[in-house]
């Protein structure tokens, strides 16, 4: 629309002077260093703005160029900031690739968003992002896994929520907190569902109602829409046996797009408060329950699969030309084993033959 096409005018704008002031300052001045950051928050704030909108070609192109600024051979000094706006674009990554329905590459980029998150100190609560992963196992129909994300995203919620009520400076972050509680509840409900567990599913359905009618009030429209799943689910098991499962796990990209503004704030303190929670948070447990989760998830992925086809066929190849050079050289052994026999049946002929001139012949003149 004509807005994108005015917003997409002033990023041009915008990379032409951090390009000046690049020439001009020096890479390592202040001022270029804050308009590169402005510049990837851009580029992913407009790549979301085009995906919403359709758009996906631009917004390949934009979280593509979001990538490369922040990315190994970024231009940032600050390794902490880096590492922020590189999960920042690889969940939004996610999103577009999840949107395209390339679920595979989806689950890649949010897989390096998690590990950017896990390991940076100075990194927005990881929760989302789990939340993001799960809603993509969810659709993948790997459901145990997806569980295991829920649950580490609701221990991840828990404890920042406690921490916010000890620290006032938080509190401003306790709405989107609840609201990701709401969703990882819900999506906990749809996974039991999915596996079975019709107990624990109805008392994830209970406290999601619960948390959404304490936070937004019963006439919210999310506590309306989390009342009507509760009843079905309820209408459902009341038959005897379980009805297909037609609720889906919802994936958090608008908390991106949050954590997305919330970084351009450029708050210290809220950054320093995020510092704490994540040495407190022991996240070393959570990445080694992650590894023994998916030790050896890509190598089911297509691409692996392409690459051992092709070498189990490069292996028969060479497994054939050995047999053949094998059988090549055998019939060449046999053949000059038979050459050789006739050679030495010919000289034995010659050798009982008698000619002119020998011993015990006269010759007449």
């Amino acid at each position: 629309g004509g807005e994108q096409g005015k917003n997409l005018q002033a990023l041009l704008l915008l990379e032409r002077t951090s390009l000046l002031r690049r020439e001009a300052l020096g890479i390592d001045h202040p001022d270029v260093q804050r308009s590169l950051q402005v510049l990837v928050m851009s580029y992913n704030g407009l790549g979301m703005a085009a995906i919403r909108a359709g758009g996906m070609e631009v917004a390949w192109e934009l979280l593509r160029k979001a990538e490369r600024v922040a990315g190994e051979r970024s231009l940032l000094k600050d390794k902490e900031l880096k590492n922020r706006l590189l999960a920042i674009t690889y969940n939004n990554l996610g999103c577009f690739y999840r949107t395209r329905g390339n679920l595979h590459s989806a689950l890649k980029a949010l897989d390096k968003a998690l590990w950017i998150e896990m390991s940076c100190d100075e990194s927005d609560n990881p929760a989302a992002t789990h939340l993001n992963i799960s809603a993509v196992l969810s659709k993948l129909s790997k459901h145990h896994a997806a569980l295991e994300h829920i649950n580490c995203a609701l221990q991840l919620l828990d404890k920042a929520m406690k921490n916010q009520k000890r620290s006032s400076s938080l509190k401003s972050k306790r709405g989107k907190e609840i609201s990701l509680l709401v969703a990882a509840l819900y999506n906990a409900a749809v996974e039991y569902e999915h596996l079975g567990k019709m107990d624990q599913a109805a008392e994830m359905y209970e406290k999601a109602k619960a948390t959404a009618a304490q936070r937004w009030g019963a006439a919210h429209p999310q506590t309306i829409a989390l009342e009507q799943a509760l009843k079905k689910f309820r209408r459902e098991e009341g038959f005897g046996e379980l009805l297909q499962t037609t609720s889906s796990s919802i994936p958090i990209f608008e908390s991106t797009r949050q954590t997305l503004r919330l970084q351009t704030s450029g708050d210290e303190e809220q950054e320093q408060e995020q510092e704490q929670e994540k040495q407190e948070e022991g996240s070393q447990g959570i990445m080694e329950r992650l590894k023994e989760t998916f030790p050896l998830r890509w190598r089911r992925l297509p691409g692996a699969r392409r690459r051992k086809e092709r070498e189990e066929e490069k292996r028969r190849r060479q497994s054939w030309s050995q047999l053949n050079c094998g059988r090549r050289r055998t019939k060449q052994r046999r053949t000059k084993q038979s050459r050789l026999c006739l050679l030495s049946d010919g000289i034995q002929k010659l050798s009982s033959c008698s000619w002119p001139g020998d011993v015990g012949e006269r010759v007449e003149g």
